[in-house]
């Protein structure tokens, strides 16, 4: 409809305020709104706004708004603490975001070579999901879940989509606390992250290990009991999955108790549920005492250059994919004469 055609149309309402175009009892039509009206869908527009920010190596923390792109962020952190929860990054490097709790961000940067994060942590072990929806249109330096030192947290869930980490991926849970006089016991340790998503690429190591027992206070006269490991995190990714260095999903070992008390036990390695899986490195899926090995599956397809899912207990890994390389594969043992069996495609064989 062109404005000459628009001009000459019979308003459907005396002239009041905004004008819009449609049509009326099958024919075309102007309408304007009222002052009320007009307000009101500014305010349903505005509803997607507020969360939006800016953030650009010119930008200026002070001067930063909440969904205005005219006034851009100098830093993430401080738009993120503005309540913004996507962001547009420019072209350069930004600290990125360190903060205790949990972590939300849907982010797009100018290219994986142009923007640059150097890293997302949660001082807290707090849950961390980001969503990148430029498909790897920045590059993470790092993603971090650390702690306080209170001893045990487990690490919340990480959920990754379209994400591009040049370094490494650490979500375990924290050591057990050690007994002390007041209370003799080692604490239990905390559980590494759960890790879902899409189409994930990491430079360094992911890291999810479990974490192990506090040492038992031994006052040499009353029992105490060692303390029981973490469990391991477990990944289940949609997509491919490309690590370049080493996954640990390794179980742990227990502390052993003192002046009778128990000895902490074990905990099972965790699992990699990918449809494409490359792995440079190796997956350490290794479990605590008298526990399981990994499990690997891969639905498509990948590589991975090495397993290690070595027990000293009667317990069987299982690695299962089609068109899946594995040149070395170590455990788990059978008995104590040492043979080594896993599966691929549910067929055993030894150690290449």
């Amino acid at each position: 409809m062109s404005d000459k055609t628009l001009a000459a149309l019979t308003a459907a309402t005396p002239a009041t305020g905004g004008l819009l175009y449609g049509t009326q009892g099958g024919a075309d039509r102007k309408f304007t709104l009222t002052a009320a009206g007009a307000a009101m869908m500014e305010a349903e527009h505005a509803i997607h706004l507020p969360l939006r920010a800016w953030v650009e190596s010119t930008g200026d923390d002070g001067t930063g708004t909440v969904g205005d792109p005219g006034k851009p962020y100098l830093t993430m952190l401080a738009a993120y603490t503005a309540g913004a929860r996507m962001m547009h990054l420019g072209a350069g490097t930004f600290a990125g975001i360190t903060k205790t709790g949990t972590i939300d961000l849907t982010y797009i940067g100018h290219g994986r070579d142009k923007t640059t994060v150097n890293t997302i942590t949660s001082t807290t072990g707090g849950a961390i999901s980001l969503r990148d929806v430029g498909f790897k249109s920045a590059t993470l330096g790092s993603i971090t879940l650390s702690y306080a030192g209170t001893g045990g947290a487990s690490a919340g869930a990480l959920t990754l989509h379209h994400v591009l980490v040049s370094g490494n991926v650490t979500a375990s849970g924290e050591q057990g606390r050690d007994g002390e006089a007041g209370s003799v016991d080692g604490g239990s340790g905390g559980s590494g992250s759960n890790v879902t998503g899409h189409d994930v690429e990491i430079g360094g190591n992911l890291v999810l290990a479990a974490s192990g027992g506090g040492f038992p206070y031994d006052d040499t006269m009353n029992s105490a009991s060692g303390g029981n490991p973490g469990s391991p995190g477990a990944v289940t990714v949609t997509g491919f999955l490309r690590v370049a260095g080493v996954v640990d999903i390794s179980g742990g070992g227990g502390r052993t108790g003192v002046n009778g008390g128990s000895d902490g036990g074990g905990s099972s390695a965790g699992s990699i549920t990918a449809d494409s899986l490359y792995i440079g490195d190796s997956i350490n899926g290794p479990p605590g005492p008298l526990s399981n090995p990994a499990n690997i599956l891969v639905r498509v397809g990948g590589y991975i250059n090495n397993i290690n899912l070595d027990s000293s207990a009667f317990y069987n890994g299982e690695i299962n994919g089609q068109c899946l390389v594995c040149p070395t594969v170590m455990g788990p043992y059978l008995s104590s004469t040492g043979l080594v069996l896993s599966h691929i495609n549910g067929t055993a064989f030894g150690t290449s």
